[in-house]
C-alpha cells in the first residue's frame, strides 16, 4: 500500500556471453525506507507498462492528444471504499502504471467492446471472439494478444508496425469501461538473493528475464511477448 521509490544502485547481464539466456542481477536501494529483510525473502516490484503498448491504446482509443489531460475518477460501487489508484490522474499514467494492459485480453469483455467497434467488420470480429471458444483460444490466447493488439487486428489494422495514427483505427470506448475492464497492475515478486548482514541498505535481485515467442495463427504470425517485470 506504500511503496517505496527504491533506486537501483547496479544493473547488470549475467550470461553477457552466453547469446540466448537472459539474467540480470539488480541491486535495489533501501536506504530510509525502513524496510528490513531475511536472506530468502521475497520483495515485490511494481513495474511499468511498456510504452509501446501504451502508446498503441492512446492511439485505438482516440486519446494520444489527451494523454496528458488531467482527469478524475469516481467510484459508483458502493462496496468501494474509493478508488484503487490515485487521483487526479492522467490517462497515460492509468494506462502506464495502473491497470494491467500487458495481460492477455479476457473472452468476458469483448462483447461490451463490441459495441463500439470502428466497423461492422470489427464488430462481428469481436462478437466472434467472445462466443467461439476455439477461434479465442487460437487467436488471442495462444497469440498472446494485449488490449491494444486485439483492437488494431479487429480493425484491419497492421499489429506489427509502430502505432500511429494512420495504421491504428479509434474505437469510441468509454474510458471508464477500460477502467472497470481490465484488472489491476500488481506487483512483481522475486526471492532476494542478498544478505543483511552484508547489504542492510539494499536488495539484491538475480531474475531470468522472460521474453518467449506467441504461437502463429491464421490472423498473425508469431511474435516476441515481453514479460512485464522482469523487461521493466
Amino acid at each position: 500500500k506504500n511503496p517505496f521509490p527504491a533506486p537501483i544502485l547496479e544493473a547488470r547481464e549475467l550470461f553477457a556471453l552466453d547469446g540466448e539466456r537472459n539474467c540480470v542481477h539488480i541491486e535495489l536501494g533501501i536506504e530510509g525506507s525502513g524496510i528490513s529483510y531475511q536472506h530468502g525473502d521475497h520483495v515485490g516490484v511494481w513495474p511499468s507498462n511498456a510504452e509501446l503498448e501504451v502508446e498503441r491504446l492512446l492511439y485505438a482509443l482516440g486519446l494520444h492528444g489527451k494523454r496528458d489531460t488531467v482527469i478524475n475518477i469516481d467510484s459508483l460501487d458502493p462496496m468501494l471504499a474509493k478508488v484503487p489508484f490515485p487521483v487526479p490522474t492522467t490517462y497515460a499514467t492509468v494506462l502506464r502504471h495502473y491497470i494491467d494492459i500487458s495481460a492477455v485480453v479476457g473472452r468476458q469483455i469483448l462483447s461490451t467492446l463490441a459495441k463500439f467497434a470502428p466497423s461492422p467488420e470489427a464488430e462481428a470480429f469481436m462478437k466472434n471472439m467472445n462466443t467461439n471458444k476455439e477461434d479465442y483460444s487460437r487467436v488471442v490466447a495462444q497469440g498472446c494478444l494485449k488490449l491494444g493488439e486485439l483492437l488494431q487486428l479487429a480493425a484491419g489494422n497492421d499489429v506489427h508496425a509502430p502505432p500511429a495514427p494512420e495504421n491504428t483505427a479509434v474505437w469510441t470506448i468509454p474510458f471508464d469501461i477500460v477502467v472497470s475492464s481490465i484488472p489491476r497492475l500488481q506487483p512483481r515478486y522475486y526471492s532476494i538473493s542478498s544478505s543483511p548482514k552484508l547489504y542492510s541498505n539494499a536488495i539484491h535481485i538475480t531474475a531470468v528475464v522472460l521474453r518467449y515467442e506467441s504461437m502463429s495463427s491464421d490472423f498473425l504470425p508469431s511474435k516476441t511477448v515481453y514479460g512485464v517485470g522482469t523487461n521493466f
